[in-house]
Order: C-alpha cells, then sequence, then structure tokens
C-alpha cells in the first residue's frame, strides 16, 4: 500500500471518531434532559402520578354481603379477581387490596376491619386479604355435612330444572366421593334413614361421630353409641318419675245438677197436669219457659224470675230443695308424690271443686291425707 492510499484512509477514521464523538454528547444531553423532566415531574404536576394509583370501579361485581351460605364469599371473590385481571392486569397488590374494600358493603368491611385490629385493612397484601375474607365469611362445615346435604337434596316447589342441576352439581362436587370409605358411607346411610323429627339428637350424634373419628369410623360403633345414648336417656327419665305413689280421694268429679223448677215443669214436653198445670213464675197456664215475668223481680224476696203471688210457692220449694242431702261421693285416683321442702315460707295451695264448690286446701306432702271442715261440704 502505497504512503498517499495510508494517509487517506486514517483521514477517513479521524473523521469517522469525531462523528461517534459527536453522537455519545448527543445522546449524553438527552438523557441528562430526560432525567431532569422525570426529576420535576411530580413538582409541575399531579396528572402522572393520579394515574398511576387508579382504583378499578369494576361496576359489574355487586357489593359483598355477609351470608349464611358457606360458598357465598368464594363464588364472591372468584368474580371478583377475574374482573380485576380484566380490568387492571398491572395494578399493584395495594390497588388490589384498596379496589376490594371499596367492593364490600358497610357490614362486611366494619366486620373484617375489626377483626384484623390492631392493624388496619392495608397492612396486609392481596393474598393474605383474600385468605383472612374467606376464613372470616366462608361458614366452613364438616365434609359429612355436606356429604348429608347432598345425599337428601331435593329439587324446590317452583325451583327453574337448570338451575336445581346446577346446584345439584355443585352438591356433587362437594361430596368428594372419591374420598369416602365404605364405613362412612354405611353411616351416611343410617343417618338419612333417621328423617323423623324425634330422631333429631340421633343425626346429631352421628354426625358428631363422623366428625370425631373422620376416616376410622365404623358403622357398628356408631350403632353401639346410639344404643348406649338411648339408653342413659331412658335411665334419665325413670329418675324424674317418683318411686311411689299415693292413694287420694279425687273430689273434682261432678255430680249430676239438682233439678231446677223449670227442669220440673220442663221443656220435655210440657202438658199441664192436675199437680202440673201452672207456671211457677207467674201462675198461668203456660210452660214456665214461655213465660213473659222471667226477668220481674219479685218485692218480697228480691230475687228475679216470679212475681210477688208466687213468691211462697217458690221459697217453699227452695227450702225443700235444700234439705235433701247431699251426695257425699268422691272419685279415686292416683297421683304422683307431691314435693315441698321443708322450710318452705307457704304450704302448696291447690283449689279444687267439692261439690261444685271451690275450696282452697292447703297440701301438707308429709301426711297422708288432708282434712276438709265441715262448712266445705255443707
Amino acid at each position: 500500500m502505497t504512503q498517499p492510499n495510508i494517509d487517506q484512509l486514517i483521514k477517513l477514521l479521524t473523521q469517522q471518531q469525531q462523528q461517534m464523538d459527536q453522537q455519545q454528547k448527543l445522546v449524553q444531553q438527552q438523557s441528562q434532559q430526560i432525567a431532569q423532566l422525570l426529576t420535576n415531574a411530580p413538582a409541575a404536576g399531579q396528572p402522572t402520578s393520579q394515574a398511576a394509583i387508579t382504583i378499578p370501579a369494576l361496576p359489574d361485581v355487586s357489593m359483598f354481603e355477609p351470608s349464611d351460605e358457606k360458598s357465598r364469599v368464594t363464588e364472591w371473590l372468584d368474580r371478583f379477581k377475574f374482573a380485576l385481571d380484566c380490568a387492571a392486569p398491572s395494578a399493584t397488590d395495594e390497588t388490589k387490596v384498596k379496589c376490594l374494600m371499596n367492593k364490600m358493603s358497610e357490614l362486611a368491611f366494619s366486620e373484617y376491619s375489626r377483626s384484623v385490629l390492631p392493624a388496619v385493612v392495608t397492612d396486609f397484601n392481596f393474598a393474605t386479604t383474600i385468605q383472612k375474607l374467606e376464613k372470616l365469611f366462608a361458614k366452613p362445615q364438616s365434609i359429612f355435612i355436606d356429604r348429608y346435604e347432598c345425599l337428601k337434596a331435593m329439587r324446590g316447589e317452583g325451583e327453574e330444572f337448570r338451575q336445581f342441576i346446577n346446584r345439584h352439581k355443585k352438591l356433587l362436587s362437594d361430596f368428594k366421593f372419591d374420598e369416602l370409605k365404605k364405613e362412612q358411607f354405611y353411616c351416611l346411610m343410617l343417618l338419612t334413614s333417621l328423617k323423623s323429627h324425634s330422631d333429631a339428637a340421633l343425626r346429631q350424634r352421628i354426625l358428631v361421630k363422623l366428625a370425631a373419628d373422620g376416616a376410622n369410623v365404623r358403622y357398628d360403633g356408631v350403632v353401639e353409641d346410639l344404643i348406649n345414648y338411648q339408653s342413659t336417656i331412658s335411665e334419665a327419665r325413670a329418675l324424674e318419675v317418683p318411686n311411689f305413689s299415693r292413694n287420694v280421694n279425687a273430689v273434682q268429679q261432678k255430680r249430676r245438677p239438682y233439678a231446677t223448677a223449670t227442669d220440673n215443669q220442663g221443656k220435655r214436653g210440657w202438658k199441664p197436669t192436675p199437680i202440673n198445670k201452672k207456671c211457677w213464675r207467674c201462675g198461668g197456664e203456660h210452660r214456665p219457659d214461655n213465660c213473659l215475668h222471667k226477668t220481674a223481680k219479685c218485692c218480697k224476696c228480691h230475687f228475679p224470675g216470679h212475681l210477688n203471688t208466687q213468691c211462697d210457692s217458690v221459697q217453699a220449694w227452695r227450702k225443700q230443695l235444700h234439705s235433701k242431702p247431699w251426695n257425699k261421693r268422691v272419685g279415686h285416683l292416683r297421683i304422683g308424690m307431691a314435693y315441698r321442702p321443708i322450710n318452705a315460707l307457704s304450704l302448696l295451695k291447690v283449689e279444687i271443686l267439692l261439690n261444685q264448690t271451690p275450696v282452697h286446701v292447703y297440701l301438707d306432702t308429709g301426711s297422708d291425707a288432708n282434712v276438709i271442715d265441715e262448712r266445705c261440704i255443707k
């Protein structure tokens, strides 16, 4: 290579080096300008910062309300996470937590905020918040309850068939048939067989046994436990029954009422006879119950129901009626022992009917009989 060619090559390389230096200086200047703009951006205005922390509204997701359904919160959280991923896939954990809190009702937010005290709701990341909400509102129950609900599932009156099928699929999913053992299945079938209202205690006993023993439960063991439980209940009831009883006279028996003047002249085909031919109220020849003077008041005895002219005969009839001997027959009844503490402030007071007369009796539980004075009999 000749000398002129070498000089030209050196000159060309020198020019290229100068151009590269100029481009590098230009890049450095632009980098400095960008850094300065980023540094001054928060002070110059807030739009960029506000855009970075915008919380999605998610209008299609309903507000969460606490419910007794155990799957309610799980289904709602699945819906919320799907909508949030579609609306703000690059949102930070803090933004997700704030968005989640905004979609909770006042009651749900209040209950959750009290459950995490002394911390605040924004102290936890999104995954931890989801776990805490599920633990608080999920209402977990035993898998045997889920299986029992699946076995007794019925289509509701007026329930749309497709809705029932979807609900039934959910019950089948919660049944977890692959984890079910033969002895557990036997116990579940026994549980579904006890459908009577009186068997509620037995059903509860079976569920407790299933939850306690789990995979080790045995059908014969459950049956033996139920038999022992029923025996215990029977023995407890036997202890409540008095060990002896006493014979007492029951004075509650009603005797036949005495015939009245109205009955004597009566309603059973009354006909005037030589003895019974006049009304005892007024003396007329008609039935006493058809007498126009039934409400008249006697001036002699001041009793209603007859006239003054008939007062003597009415008084004679009443005197004859009360002179008849009383029927003192009483019934016989076996009752249990009555218990009263010895140091009681007052005796046991009982009101009974004796010959259609109310009598207040003080029951002495330490004696075999009670004494009623002669005035009560009369």
